[in-house]
């Protein structure tokens, strides 16, 4: 079997199947970033949106970049609770 490293390199040029290769060349590039790096580089920063909303201003607005089945809606009027604010 290949190093992780010598796998990405040939995996995606001598594969056929793009889907399920791209899917392997994901899982790979975590593996190698996680085993020669730090697994920090593939987690994702946790939101506060109470940090969001001190570096916005009437020129600076927050926007929510959605995907499916997200509703942030619920998070913004807690938020807008805490801090004595009517939505």
């Amino acid at each position: 079997m290949l190093p992780t490293f010598e796998f990405l390199l040939l995996a995606r040029p001598s594969h056929a199947s793009y889907r399920s290769l791209s899917v392997q060349v994901t899982l790979g590039v975590r593996d190698f970033i996680t085993f020669y790096m730090n697994p920090t580089y593939i987690e994702p920063p946790t939101f506060d949106l109470s940090k969001c909303y001190e570096d916005s201003d009437c020129c600076v607005p927050l926007i929510f970049v959605l995907s499916p089945g997200a509703d942030p809606m619920a998070s913004l009027v807690k938020f807008a609770e805490d801090i004595g604010e009517i939505i």
